[in-house]
């Protein structure tokens, strides 16, 4: 018994330094780029206004891609640690701060994005692990330093658009130029654009396309109710274009997420 005490404690040291270095993940790994796509900036809502826009900007913190819920995406190894019936985790793709779940992929910005750019813009390396893919979340952080600028191509706001409206009512034409901000709150999940479909069979390298369709953000805004005589007319917070573009900003179905294998595993 005596003799046997050593053992243990080393055995617990062991697990112990393991667990806690969160390193003992040799499972296969996945890198992959993730681009941004190009936008369309005319588009014609449900309410019949022509839009086009010049300038449609969004700030965004971090991307976050899950595996299936109930994906193990930890093996356990064939071995106990002795008289504890410990195992230890071979892989895994991360745990997300957000709801526990298991991270496949993760992206870390934050980034301004020009929607606009007529070319597919790189953002920057994916990391993670070689699985399945269902959804992902798309989170905002706070500004901070150049982004927070009111000079800052997103105008100190996580979105920024400028843009002309157009519609013709029983003959009449009517037509204006508007321009504004958004600003996301920071906390809880009110920070977070949740469910965007994200359905791949992730393998070590690929390529992710981010797209953001602003026809859908701008859909249900009624133009006509922005407040004064002159152009550009402001995007208020209060305003009912505001208030739609809010909502719409949050719809995931805003968010397109494409996956392309690059070598084949």
């Amino acid at each position: 018994m005596t003799r046997r005490l050593p053992l243990f404690a080393l055995a617990l040291s062991l697990a112990l330094s393991l667990f806690a270095a969160c390193g003992v993940t040799p499972g296969q790994p996945a890198t992959a780029e993730l681009f941004l796509a190009h936008s369309t900036g005319t588009f014609t809502t449900s309410l019949g206004w022509r839009v086009t826009l010049r300038e449609a900007r969004l700030v965004i913190g971090s991307l976050y891609l899950y595996a299936p819920e109930g994906d193990t995406m930890a093996r356990l190894a064939p071995w106990d640690l002795p008289g504890l019936g410990v195992s230890v985790a071979q892989a895994h793709g991360g745990v997300d701060p957000f709801g526990s779940r298991q991270v496949r992929l993760e992206w870390l910005g934050p980034e301004s994005l020009d929607l606009l750019a007529t070319e597919p813009t790189a953002l920057g390396a994916m990391d993670g692990s070689v699985g399945p893919s269902t959804d992902a979340t798309l989170a905002f952080e706070t500004l901070a330093g150049e982004l927070a600028s009111a000079t800052a191509p997103n105008h100190g706001h996580h979105a920024w658009i400028a843009g002309t409206a157009s519609r013709t009512v029983e003959g009449v034409a009517e037509s204006l130029a508007f321009e504004g901000g958004l600003d996301v709150a920071i906390g809880g999940t009110e920070n977070l654009i949740e469910a965007i479909a994200s359905d791949a069979e992730v393998v070590s390298s690929g390529r992710w396309t981010l797209g953001v369709d602003v026809a859908r953000w701008l859909d249900a805004a009624h133009f006509e109710r922005l407040a004064g005589d002159t152009d550009p007319r402001t995007l208020t917070p209060t305003s009912q274009p505001s208030i739609a573009w809010n909502l719409g900003l949050r719809d995931p179905m805003t968010i397109h997420l494409s996956y392309a294998p690059t070598l084949a595993d």
